[in-house]
C-alpha cells in the first residue's frame, strides 16, 4: 500500500505544490485587502458594524480568491479521474493492474491519495475562512465565543463535503473501471463511462433525495443530538442521506475492486 501510495503522490505532486501556492498567495492577498466592519455581539447573535470599506481591490481580490478556492476542488476531483484514466488505458498503467495486489489496495491507494489532495486544499481554504472570522470580531467575549460556532460551522462542512467528494471519486473510478472491462475500445469506454457517471449521479441524487424525504432525520452536529424535522440548518445533516451515499460508495468500491481482481482485461 505505501509503494502504491509514493506512485500516486508522485503523479500529483507538481499540481498539488502549484495548486497550494496559487491558494495561499491570492487568499492572504484577500485577508490583507479584503476590509471587513466589526463583528458585534447584541440579544440576537452576531451582526456588522459599518464600516466596511468595499473598495474595487477589495471585492476583486474577495472573488478571485472565491473563484480560486471553487477552481482548487474541480482540480482535485479532474487530477482524481484523470490520473485513473492514465492508468487504465495507457500502456504505462498497465503494469499497476498486474502487480500481486488485491483489488481494494489497488483503489484504495488512489482514494486515499485523492481525499488527501482534496484535504490539503480544503485545509488551506478552511485556514484562510477562519482568519477572516478572527479578523472581523470585537475583542469581546461574547462575540469571540459565538464567533466559535461559526469556525465549528466550516469543519462540518468539510465533513460533509468530504463524504460528497469520496462518493463522486468512487461514482468515477466505478464507471471508469466497470466500462473499460467491458467495451472493446478505449473510446467506447470512455464515452460509455462518462453517460454511466452522469445517469448514475442523478439517480443516487434522486433516490436520496426520496430517502431523505420518507425519513427527515438530521443530526445536529454541534450539539451532536438526533432529531426529525422537516428542515435543516447548515449545522444540521441528514443522517439518512449521509448513510445512503457511504452505503453506495461502499458497494461501489468493492465492485470496482472486484472487477480489478479478477484481472479482467484492462
Amino acid at each position: 500500500m505505501f509503494k502504491l501510495l509514493k506512485y500516486e503522490l508522485k503523479a500529483r505532486n507538481k499540481i498539488i505544490f502549484a495548486t497550494c501556492i496559487a491558494l495561499i498567495l491570492i487568499n492572504l492577498f484577500a485577508l490583507i485587502s479584503f476590509k471587513w466592519g466589526g463583528l458585534m455581539s447584541n440579544s440576537k447573535g452576531l451582526s456588522f458594524s459599518g464600516d466596511v470599506d468595499l473598495n474595487f481591490t477589495s471585492i476583486m481580490s474577495m472573488l478571485v480568491a472565491i473563484i480560486i478556492n471553487g477552481v482548487s476542488m474541480i482540480v482535485a476531483i479532474i487530477m482524481a479521474i484523470r490520473i485513473l484514466l492514465k492508468d487504465i488505458f495507457s500502456d504505462s498503467g498497465k503494469l499497476l493492474f498486474t502487480l500481486p495486489k488485491n483489488g481494494c489496495t489497488i483503489v484504495g491507494a488512489k482514494l486515499i491519495s485523492a481525499a488527501g489532495e482534496f484535504l490539503i486544499y480544503f485545509s488551506i481554504i478552511l485556514v484562510f475562512a477562519a482568519l477572516h472570522v478572527m479578523k472581523i470580531v470585537k475583542a469581546s467575549e461574547a462575540a469571540i465565543g459565538k464567533t466559535l460556532y461559526l469556525m465549528d460551522d466550516l469543519l462540518y462542512i468539510a465533513v460533509i463535503a468530504l463524504v460528497g467528494y469520496v462518493f463522486v471519486i468512487v461514482l468515477a473510478y466505478f464507471s471508469i473501471i466497470l466500462f473499460r472491462s467491458i467495451a472493446k475500445t478505449k473510446s467506447l469506454a470512455t464515452v460509455l463511462a462518462v453517460i454511466a457517471f452522469f445517469a448514475l449521479n442523478g439517480a443516487f441524487g434522486a433516490i436520496g433525495r426520496l430517502i431523505k424525504n420518507a425519513m427527515p432525520i438530521y443530526i445536529e452536529l454541534q450539539k451532536f443530538t438526533i432529531e426529525s424535522t422537516s428542515s435543516a440548518s447548515i449545522t444540521q445533516t441528514s443522517v439518512t442521506g449521509l448513510l445512503f451515499k457511504i452505503v453506495v460508495a461502499i458497494v461501489l468500491f468493492a465492485v470496482s475492486a472486484s472487477i480489478i481482481e479478477k484481472r479482467v482485461e484492462i
